[in-house]
């Protein structure tokens, strides 16, 4: 989504939302971006994940920049080709640094990290998402993708 008080800005103007302040309280995530906080403190090590998701970020709020409110608020064609971009270069980010996304999915509590039948752990969000991240390839195993 773009900068969340440009979002609740059309939120308000096509009428989801009476006030900004209502739809920013309704939108925003502490919790995320405590994470992500914690994560860029570790410095260096996570820098270039870091640097990525902010890319990411960056390439999504200037996709929908030029859409009008409607387009936006009502996830018109445009607003879903923007946002799939946006999906394609997190994966691509996610995929840079294992250590990173696992100290994510631990401070969002989303639970344990996955254990591959080869002993090693692996985020949650490398399960079942067509790249072979375990060395036995059990994160990609047709019981567990394709039940």
């Amino acid at each position: 989504m773009a900068d969340i008080a440009s979002f609740c800005a059309c939120a308000v103007e096509v009428g989801r939302y009476a006030e900004i302040e209502a739809c920013v309280t309704a939108n925003s995530d502490s919790s995320e971006s405590d994470c992500f906080c914690q994560i860029e403190a570790m410095g260096s090590a996570h820098a270039e994940y870091v640097a990525c998701l902010a890319e990411a970020v960056e390439g999504y709020t200037a996709c929908v920049a030029p859409l009008t409110c409607d387009e936006q608020i009502d996830l018109g064609p445009q607003e879903n080709e923007c946002f799939g971009a946006f999906l394609d270069a997190n994966h691509v980010c996610y995929k840079l640094s294992t250590e990173a996304v696992l100290a994510e999915e631990a401070c969002l509590d989303v639970g344990p990290p996955f254990m591959c039948n080869s002993g090693e752990p692996i985020p949650n969000t490398y399960v079942c998402d067509g790249d072979d991240d375990c060395e036995d390839k059990s994160d990609e195993s047709d019981g567990l993708c394709n039940p």
